[in-house]
């Protein structure tokens, strides 16, 4: 499962990087917070053409298992994530709104959803209702896959860490994800910092990073965290 989420995680950096120069997106996370039913967002056409726009929600069932999986929200009647308006048509250098509405916002264990934001050369239907087939002749482009997180009612975001000779691990103790948006070892004699891999990890989750081995000199594994509600720096 843990190959699978890199993979993911580095497919949807290559979607975004590959549709840059079309369709930009102002946020690529949206949160929101314990009870919170409505965020909005902003998509750009960059190009030079008009560029017809698809957006597909979908629910991630226990994001961390082995048993993961992706349920799309297809019906306006039933999903839990609406997005409107679902279907646009971009003029070049043109800027449109974007609402995601959480009808039923998580309870006790947070709630975790992929919007994809998908571009198209061609026409497709502009009603919101319609079903979601597109008709020969349209060719897809790479797009975006943002991340909508629904915070749980009472969260509380906890990373722990072990620390051992040559590792440290987070492990996230809590009930909500949290993004280490940073990771550092730092050294209290020279002052110099060494940068160590970072990740999103949400509740039950580890990460171990390896780390430079100091018998004599004195070091810290300093971390960047955000949990939703900000961000804090916490040393270890």
């Amino acid at each position: 499962m843990r190959i699978h989420t890199v993979l993911a995680g580095l497919l949807a950096l290559l979607l975004a990087q590959a549709t840059s120069a079309q369709v930009s997106v102002s946020r690529s996370v949206i949160n929101f917070k314990a009870g919170e039913q409505i965020q909005d967002f902003d998509v750009l056409n960059t190009a030079d053409h008009k560029i017809w726009l698809s957006l597909q929600a979908s629910e991630i069932i226990d994001p961390t298992s082995a048993t993961s999986r992706k349920v799309e929200l297809n019906d306006p009647r039933t999903a839990d994530v609406l997005v409107t308006p679902s279907r646009l048509l971009l003029p070049p250098g043109q800027q449109k709104r974007i609402r995601v509405i959480m009808r039923n916002p998580a309870g006790e264990k947070e709630r975790i959803f992929r919007l994809a934001v998908l571009p198209h050369t061609g026409r497709i239907s502009l009603a919101d209702n319609a079903p979601a087939q597109l008709s020969g002749g349209i060719k897809v482009l790479l797009g975006y896959e943002l991340l909508l997180i629904s915070r749980p009612e009472n969260p509380t975001p906890e990373i722990q860490a072990r620390r051992r000779d040559d590792s440290v691990e987070f492990i996230n103790t809590g009930n909500t994800n949290v993004m280490l948006q940073r990771i550092s070892q730092c050294f209290a004699v020279t002052g110099d910092c060494l940068e160590l891999p970072t990740k999103r990890l949400y509740p039950g989750e580890s990460l171990t990073v390896a780390i430079d081995p100091q018998s004599v000199t004195p070091w810290a594994i300093e971390t960047v965290q955000a949990d939703g509600d900000g961000v804090k720096t916490v040393v270890y």
